[in-house]
């Protein structure tokens, strides 16, 4: 699971070349999905359509939220 965010502010450079990995990933046989904030998919639509499983977090989640969402 990639943990990745974007914003208006700050750009999504970070998150495109997280996708470009994952793809790299998926085609080697991992499974990938990310983590963002709805911030995140509206600054970077790319991710919405890419067909990876998406999680929708708070933008300030902490980590022991984050490892409960995906647990739970």
């Amino acid at each position: 699971m990639f943990r990745c965010e974007a914003a208006l502010g700050t750009g999504g450079g970070h998150v495109i070349r997280c996708m470009t990995l994952a793809k790299r990933l998926v085609h080697s046989g991992w499974s990938c999905s990310f983590a963002v904030s709805t911030e995140t998919l509206s600054t970077v639509h790319a991710l919405g359509r890419s067909g990876f499983e998406v999680l929708t977090i708070p933008a300030d989640a902490e980590a022991e939220e984050l490892s409960e969402a995906v647990d739970g």
